[in-house]
C-alpha cells in the first residue's frame, strides 16, 4: 500500500494555513459556545463573554501550535474543522434569549 506524500514546503504551508484559518474558526466557535453556555448557567452576559474570550485566546494559540507540529495533517484538519463547524452552528441555539 502506497501513501501519497506532499512536498515539504506544501505540507508546511497547509499546516500553517490550518493553524491560522482553522484556529480562528475553532476559537470563534469555542468563544461563542462557551460564552453562551456560561451565560445560560447564570453568569452575567458581559462576564461570560469576557471569560470565554480570555480562554479563547489560549485555545487559538494551542490550535496554531498543534497544527504546526502535527505529523497527521488530515486527522488534525478533520478535528479542527469538525469542531469549528459544530460549535459555530450550535452556539446560537445555546444562547439565552
Amino acid at each position: 500500500m502506497s501513501t501519497m506524500t506532499l512536498p515539504q514546503p506544501v505540507e508546511r504551508s497547509l499546516r500553517l494555513a490550518l493553524g491560522t484559518i482553522g484556529g480562528y474558526a475553532f476559537a470563534n466557535g469555542f468563544i461563542g459556545s462557551t460564552g453562551a453556555l456560561l451565560s445560560r448557567l447564570g453568569l452575567a452576559p458581559g462576564e461570560a463573554s469576557s471569560i470565554a474570550l480570555l480562554v479563547g485566546i489560549f485555545v487559538f494559540a494551542g490550535i496554531v501550535v498543534w497544527a504546526a507540529a502535527t505529523t497527521r495533517l488530515l486527522i488534525t484538519s478533520a478535528v479542527v474543522v469538525g469542531y469549528a463547524l459544530l460549535a459555530n452552528l450550535t452556539a446560537p441555539y445555546i444562547a439565552p434569549v
